[in-house]
């Protein structure tokens, strides 16, 4: 996947009356050591949203779920991330700003967040673990 361009979103849930998120990342880009190929060139711009149960970025690369336990890994095929690019985002609450966790032989490269406005978010400043490279930027918006 590359050369994805979202703009201009607005993610707002009503439920029963009142505000009520089950709306979990803005930004969830996710693989395995089994599907090879590549991710590279996302920019997400201009969002907002209420409160979400996530964060405004979350990149997984060792997701299997059950499959890790039903059948076993005849050829690793990591996928390279780079070139993620948030910008403009104003989340009413989230649950983290930012979690990136990937392979060591494969880290996650050149993730940009410029001007990130989350009213307010749980946990560290931001959560990254264990690979990642040039990350920069994400601020939260005092309270």
């Amino acid at each position: 996947m590359e050369n994805v361009w979202v703009d201009q979103c607005r993610v707002f849930q009503e439920a029963h009356g009142e505000t009520n998120s089950d709306f979990n990342n803005l930004l969830y880009i996710k693989t395995n050591e089994r599907r090879g190929g590549f991710v590279r060139s996302i920019h997400m711009t201009n969002f907002a949203a209420r409160p979400i149960k996530g964060g405004v970025l979350s990149i997984e690369t060792d997701v299997l779920y059950q499959w890790r336990r039903l059948l076993p890994t005849y050829q690793r095929r990591l996928t390279p991330i780079e070139g993620v690019h948030v910008s403009d985002v104003k989340v009413g609450a989230a649950g983290f700003r930012v979690n990136i966790t990937a392979e060591r032989e494969a880290p996650v490269r050149d993730v940009t967040l410029t001007r990130i406005a989350i009213d307010g978010a749980a946990g560290p400043r931001s959560t990254m673990l264990p690979v990642f490279q040039t990350v920069r930027g994400a601020s939260q918006s005092p309270r």
